[in-house]
């Protein structure tokens, strides 16, 4: 989606909604120049410092001309992701009369570029958004108020030669003397206020000749020095004079004062899109903008509804922590912090400290496709890369009925474009690496203070932050969790880690289920667990129950819960419910119910697991293993709800998803996956290869 300067305003709040339900934002940028001279010399590798002076260098001397930002949401349920393409031209040039000036430059080899994919260089000054850094909305509000504060005006200093000039202040001086003996004698005076012109004051605002600003700064000077009790007030040919009172005073003052905040607000511009991302104060957005047309006309809303609907936006933004994609992002950031927030730190070490201030969690796409690769760089193209990932059908990935200008034409290079290819590669990659290791990485804390704090954003479907019957659902552990937690014995030895699976309370005892007490020889359940190896998913087929006899069924009943069948069957005879819920949760997260049905040769079990994946990695793991010197069969049913009247199980229609298997979601941010991987931007020709933004440890 194109914003231009005309529908900014008006587009604004979808944006900002649109950031607050992202799981994570891309970005992509287009410039004005780019760094060319290496410095230091030499032949050898730059360092990291020397690479960042030499951004930090051009970004100060050149402009962003083009932004693009995708908003990616992510359905569990689904397994799928929407993205909301944005693509945005900037406008270098500061108006609203704030006497700020911005120099700005452009690079024949960088404008050869953009020329040559089609770029259209007016754009950023036709179309193209304004917009205003943190230091310079700070300087130029200082300079608006220095402006309306009559009292830091200089004093201008009359010569004796300047004759015209001293008979003019004479005059205007004894007209001024009469006028408020007048008013001080209280005899009835024709005007409230005196009107100094080149001519004899009158009170008729039509004067035959109108003063100069020379001679307006005469007239307030001579105000301000010889006539405490009086005020000037600047008319267009004149100056008027009234006698001072304090609350008209206060009231002009909050007016002025109002009036430099929209103009300045007006200019911030874009940079409330950035405001938004990292958390900042959007306090200087007025709700009225939403209330035009794209176009820029005005419409009619309820605007006290839009208040309250702007006052919750920016709660909600305030408790997010964007996460950050980009490809090959380093100098995106450089630039990025010079245009939006100000002057930037001559040490890398400081710039890696405000990064993080900004962003808890930045994920180079161009460091995932390129880890590990030695010393050799391989190719790692944006473009080389998506292509690459067509083939990979998971995660599904669609883009939103209103964003949809990329979908069926390629616009390589603009930065719309690029930001949706960018979080394209972030999702499949990601999903694909993740099913390359010893399983999924789901919900691992890590040790990395760079995204302590780190809270994902809820999703559509079942998350984190979802409950049922009020409980919070448990996350699921990874593979080499589970193996550190299970221990060598052949029973389980270890507990599951708090916070990771939560075995479901029963409603009446208010107990959680006892430690299984094993009774089987040979290899068990636990022993497959341990030993755990990873297959490709298998689609799930509806099977009728065994009708064999109840040997525990402890059903909840409450009412109204939803969640996600599987069938077990070929258990040992001697398996318990509290056995098969300790072995099944500890790989599949929350059970919110387990039936087990055993004759004198066989069980089979039913169990009900809150988490759609959870439910799927049981089946794809369990599903024609060996335990106890039987193949388990596991199959995973509709998804079922409880009848509140009669308390029976009955199928509700599953909603339509794909087969997710291991990599069907791109890993939990605040997995281990990602201390591997997230914070760490690519940095190729530098000794160091890449630039780690997490802290140095001392």
């Amino acid at each position: 989606m194109d914003v231009e300067s005309s529908s900014f305003q008006p587009k604004l709040v979808q944006i900002m909604e649109a950031i607050a339900g992202a799981l994570f934002v891309s970005i992509d940028m287009e410039f004005s120049g780019i760094p060319t001279q290496v410095k230091g010399g030499g032949q050898g590798k730059q360092s990291l410092q020397q690479r960042y002076s030499e951004n930090r260098d051009a970004a100060e001397k050149y402009q962003v001309l083009q932004v693009g930002i995708t908003c990616v949401e992510e359905d569990v349920v689904k397994g799928q992701y929407l993205i909301r393409p944005y693509n945005f031209n900037l406008n270098p040039i500061i108006g609203g009369r704030l006497d700020l000036e911005r120099d700005f430059s452009f690079q024949s080899g960088a404008i050869e570029f953009l020329l040559g994919i089609g770029f259209k260089i007016d754009l950023p000054f036709l179309i193209g958004i304004p917009y205003l850094s943190r230091e310079e909305e700070a300087l130029a509000k200082k300079k608006a108020l220095s402006r309306n504060d009559k009292s830091k005006f200089s004093n201008i200093n009359l010569t004796s030669e300047e004759k015209e000039s001293q008979e003019f202040i004479t005059r205007v001086r004894g007209e001024l003397k009469a006028w408020e003996e007048g008013i001080k004698s209280s005899k009835k005076i024709q005007d409230e206020f005196c009107n100094v012109s080149t001519e004899n004051f009158s009170s008729m605002p039509e004067v035959s000749q109108g003063l100069n600003n020379f001679q307006k700064r005469l007239v307030h000077q001579l105000v301000r020095g010889e006539f405490p009790s009086l005020v000037t007030i600047s008319r267009p040919g004149f100056i008027q004079v009234v006698p001072y009172d304090k609350d008209r005073e206060d009231m002009l003052a909050a007016k002025k004062l109002k009036q430099i905040e929209e103009n300045i607000g007006r200019q911030v511009g874009f940079r409330w899109v950035i405001e938004s991302m990292v958390g900042g104060s959007i306090e200087g957005i007025d709700p009225k903008w939403f209330a035009r047309k794209l176009s820029g006309e005005p419409k009619f809303v309820n605007q006290k509804q839009v208040n309250q609907e702007f006052i919750d936006l920016k709660e909600n933004l305030a408790r997010k922590q964007t996460v950050l994609v980009g490809h090959n992002i380093f100098m995106d950031l450089v630039y990025f912090y010079a245009t939006f927030i100000g002057k930037l730190p001559e040490d890398v070490e400081d710039f890696k400290k405000e990064i993080r201030k900004l962003f808890p969690l930045v994920i180079d796409t161009k460091y995932l496709a390129t880890h590990e690769c030695g010393s050799i760089n391989p190719k790692s193209s944006l473009e080389e890369i998506e292509k690459e990932l067509r083939v990979e059908k998971l995660p599904i990935i669609t883009t939103h009925e209103n964003h949809n200008k990329y979908t069926n034409t390629a616009f390589a290079h603009e930065a719309g474009y690029d930001s949706s290819l960018t979080a394209n590669i972030l999702i499949k990659l990601s999903a694909k690496l993740d099913s390359s290791r010893d399983g999924p990485i789901d919900s691992l804390p890590t040790d990395s203070s760079s995204i302590e704090k780190l809270e994902t954003t809820p999703s559509k479907g079942v998350t984190k932050s979802s409950s049922v019957h009020g409980e919070q659902i448990g996350e699921l552990p990874t593979l080499e969790e589970l193996k550190s937690k299970l221990g060598d014995d052949l029973g389980f030895t270890g507990t599951i880690a708090s916070g990771k699976t939560k075995i479901r309370k029963s409603s009446k005892s208010q107990e959680t289920f006892p430690e299984p007490k094993l009774k089987f020889g040979g290899e068990n359940m636990f022993d497959v667990l341990r030993d755990l190896e990873l297959r490709e998913p298998k689609k799930s087929k509806k099977r009728k129950r065994s009708k064999k006899q109840v040997k525990e069924i402890q059903p909840d009943e409450e009412a109204g819960f939803a969640g996600f069948l599987v069938y077990g069957d070929n258990f040992s005879p001697a398996v318990t419910q509290n056995d098969i819920v300790k072995v099944m949760s500890t790989l599949g997260g929350e059970i919110l119910d387990c039936k087990v049905m055993a004759d004198e040769t066989s069980a089979c079990a039913e169990i009900i697991f809150a988490l759609q994946l959870g439910a799927q990695r049981v089946v794809d793991f369990f599903d024609g293993k060996e335990a106890d010197g039987r193949k388990l069969k596991m199959e995973l049913s509709e998804n079922i709800s409880i009848d509140e009247d009669n308390d029976q199980e009955s199928p509700v229609e599953a909603p339509q998803e794909a087969s997710l298997g291991y990599g069907g979601l791109i890993p939990r941010f605040n997995s281990d996956f990602w201390n591997i991987y997230g914070n760490k931007l690519r940095v190729f020709g530098t000794d160091e290869a890449f630039m780690d933004l997490n802290p140095t440890e001392n």
